[in-house]
């Protein structure tokens, strides 16, 4: 049952109270009214009496019947008397006159609700000393009843009147009191879903406008307190994972970051090395500060390059450069190496850099090697391009499909819809239950092993093949869902996906319980952010579940989470697992857990491998997990359930 409102409680209240003073006032007048007209009934009966005597009286002394009878008819018809009665001391009636008590001016309950009694009055006619005859007077209440039911009937019409008047204005007075409550209860939705409005007006009520001021207050100090440990997360990360000269990311982030790529099947993992020579002799000759801002200018140029999906860019040591990426498509990588040189090269040309400085790239990409070999190989193909000049580019020989066969790969199984799926759960920190289960998409390489999605991603949008991917994935994992378990299903979604203009429609169709499904998202993968965030925006409305995907805990990240306020976060695998040898990364995931949680969002902590980790994430408020851990310290298991 709904709670009533405070103005219906108020009106509640008010009119019952309202109401019944305003009977009991209209009671007490109508007793009071009743009273008199008795009072008057019985007056006018004594005088009619004391009247008749004296008129009377000489007609009776001269035996005269007829005029007795004139005077007496002459007060009879005036219709206030309901009996009059002349009577001789020996008891004899001389002459009486009575009317129908029913001739009354008033409905019959009435006159039962109100009974009033008939007054009688007598006097004495006489002659002198001797007494002729007693005059016996009854006053008739019909007029009385008349005049007090029209009375009542008035009084009620406008008792009724007021009250109904005092009703409408009690309730747009209360309304109008109250109306601020509505603004009030919208200001601490808005606070709890991570906007910070103020009240554009104040109750005239004092009580209500004090209420008004601390919210305000509140919403202020929420929002305060939010920027502030925004600030902190960002100067966290910027001191624990980032290069304070070139602003990117520092070696030990990106040795994180490869430890976690090479992982036992995860498939193939790509390492780039970059190496600027030569700048000793430029340091010598223009300054440090001028080989500070050609770091800078390198720096800029790979991060332009790199974008959101062509892996982690780090500063490794001095003017080396490296670059890591997570199930790489060799090719794909190779050409981005090419890209780099170019970049680079270009950026020491605008600097007047060369021909004293100069730039070299070796690579590997390969799967099942660790990190140190896959290292050790890019080393080598470095050292390999370090022999040709600025510009060159090295790869390290490693078996890996080429891209025409995977490009026949995956356009053969776009075509026949044979991508497989490959799960991991998302386990709460607390008490181990199941969070939801995330689906990963799985391309049957040449040689009869499993790749992942980051081997043919860029293959699949250089193609145009994204945004039906998604689709083929997402019908795949809700046909999973509907089939198996009764448990949340989740599965990332592009950009592309999320800007087509049939999405929603489509989505709405297919997914009968919207509860069940979660849409990971990851920033900057790609298209335009603004618009897919406006899109999960509308399918959190609609039931959906929202994830932010790979988080990285910066000031972009955390505006985008006040923006949209998902359901989950999950943080960057890399960002986790540095946490474990870096107590300052710990900080800066504590703050982010505090951040998020103040906004109402749950944060899940990705490539967790070991229970150590684990541990350390569930200390720092982290609510729930995804990775080896959670299966066994195995890769995820293939199938649908």
């Amino acid at each position: 049952m709904k709670a009533p409102s405070l103005k219906t409680t108020l009106a509640l209240l008010i009119l019952p109270l309202f109401l019944l003073m305003g009977a009991v006032l209209y009671g007490v007048g109508l007793h009071h009214t009743r009273a008199f007209l008795q009072n008057q009934m019985a007056t006018h009966a004594q005088d009619g009496a004391t009247a008749l005597a004296l008129r009377a009286g000489p007609y009776l002394a001269e035996d005269d019947r007829a005029a007795v009878a004139n005077v007496v008819d002459a007060l009879f018809d005036s219709g206030y008397y309901q009996e009059i009665a002349l009577v001789r001391p020996d008891g004899h009636v001389i002459l009486s006159r009575s009317a129908s008590r029913s001739v009354v001016q008033a409905p019959a309950w009435f006159v039962a609700l109100l009974p009033m009694a008939a007054p009688v009055a007598e006097a004495e006619a006489s002659a002198g000393w001797r007494a002729l005859a007693r005059v016996r007077v009854a006053s008739h209440p019909g007029q009385a009843y008349g005049q007090l039911w029209g009375t009542a009937r008035d009084s009620l019409i406008w008792t009724g009147g007021f009250a109904l008047a005092g009703i409408i204005l009690l309730v747009l007075v209360i309304a109008r009191a109250l109306r601020p409550l509505g603004e009030m209860e919208t200001l601490a939705l808005d606070v709890a879903k991570g906007h910070f409005p103020r009240l554009a007006r104040r109750s005239r009520v004092r009580e209500l406008g004090h209420i008004a001021d601390a919210l305000d207050h509140m919403s202020a100090s929420v929002e305060r307190m939010l920027d502030e440990k925004s600030r902190l997360v960002e100067r966290l990360r910027a001191d624990l994972l980032t290069d304070a000269a070139t602003g990117l990311a520092n070696r030990a982030y990106f040795e994180s970051a490869l430890a976690h790529a090479s992982r036992p099947g995860a498939g193939y993992c790509g390492v780039l090395l970059v190496q600027v020579t030569g700048l000793a002799a430029w340091n010598a000759r223009q300054g440090r500060a001028a080989g500070d801002q050609l770091l800078a200018a390198v720096a800029r140029a790979l991060a332009g390059e790199v974008g959101p999906q062509g892996g982690l860019a780090a500063r490794l040591e001095g003017a080396q450069f490296g670059l890591v990426s997570e199930s790489c498509a060799p090719e794909a990588l190779l050409q981005l190496a090419e890209r780099l040189a170019r970049a680079v090269d270009g950026a020491l040309a605008q600097r007047q850099a060369l021909p004293d400085c100069a730039v070299h790239v070796g690579l590997t990409c390969e799967a099942g090697a660790d990190r140190s070999q896959l290292l050790a190989h890019a080393d080598a193909a470095l050292r390999d391009a370090l022999q040709g000049p600025s510009g060159s580019v090295r790869q390290a020989t490693a078996p890996a499909p080429g891209r025409e066969s995977l490009h026949q790969l995956l356009l053969a199984a776009v075509a026949d819809e044979a991508l497989g799926l490959a799960w991991q759960r998302v386990v709460g920190c607390r008490d181990g239950a199941l969070m939801h289960m995330e689906a990963f998409a799985r391309l049957q390489g040449p040689e009869g092993h499993s790749l992942p999605a980051g081997a043919f991603i860029g293959l699949a949008e250089s193609a145009g093949l994204v945004a039906r991917l998604d689709k083929q994935i997402i019908t795949r994992v809700w046909q999973a869902a509907e089939s198996g378990p009764e448990i949340v299903r989740a599965v990332n979604v592009s950009g592309a996906c999320l800007a087509l203009a049939d999405f929603i429609p489509w989505l709405s169709e297919l997914v009968t319980e919207p509860g069940r499904l979660c849409l990971e998202y990851t920033l900057g993968r790609g298209g335009n952010d603004a618009l897919a965030l406006e899109t999960l925006a509308a399918l959190k409305a609609l039931g959906f579940a929202v994830v932010l995907d790979r988080c990285m805990p910066n000031t972009r990240t955390l505006e985008q989470m006040a923006v949209l306020v998902p359901d989950w976060i999950k943080v960057e695998g890399g960002v986790c697992r540095h946490a474990e040898a870096h107590p300052g990364t710990r900080s800066l995931l504590s703050a982010l857990c505090e951040y998020a949680h103040g906004l109402g969002i749950r944060v899940a902590a990705t490539g967790v491998e070991t229970p150590a980790l684990a541990r350390i994430m569930c200390d720092l408020g982290i609510d729930a997990l995804q990775g080896w851990v959670n299966e066994g310290g195995h890769s995820p298991v293939t199938g649908p359930d």
